[in-house]
């Protein structure tokens, strides 16, 4: 059994190997790619890292079974988490930008506030 599934891995890893190097040729020539397509295949490389890597830790080489379905929720779940941190990163780099441009107008107003208030006393105490 364990010599199909690795025969099934090296198959299915030539095939995305195939698949990515025919699509950087289409792009080379200047064939557009189709940006779903691209995705997929990027999934389907990350499911096969995740599972050899899998095999590795788990020991494959007993004739441990592979939960597919795990793996694929593991790897949803990172790319999920890796959309969520950038959507953060993003929204506090846009609060931050945002704090900041309105501390600098309080800033602002605080100076010509001041200015405003000495210039009152200076002419005060020169009517006075």
């Amino acid at each position: 059994m364990r010599g199909g599934e690795d025969e099934l891995l090296k198959l299915e890893h030539h095939r995305l190997t195939r698949e990515r190097h025919q699509a950087k040729e289409r792009e080379v020539l200047g064939l557009t790619a189709d940006p779903d397509l691209m995705a997929q295949e990027e999934e389907e490389m990350m499911l096969l890292r995740m599972r050899q890597q899998h095999e590795q830790e788990m020991g494959m080489g007993m004739g441990m079974d592979v939960d597919l379905d795990a793996l694929m929720a593991d790897a949803i779940a990172q790319q999920e988490a890796a959309e969520v941190d950038a959507l953060v990163q993003g929204l506090e780099l846009e609060s931050g930008a945002q704090a900041h441009q309105f501390s600098d107008d309080d800033e602002d107003y605080d100076g010509l506030l001041l200015d405003f208030i000495q210039q009152q006393e200076q002419e005060q105490e020169q009517q006075g």
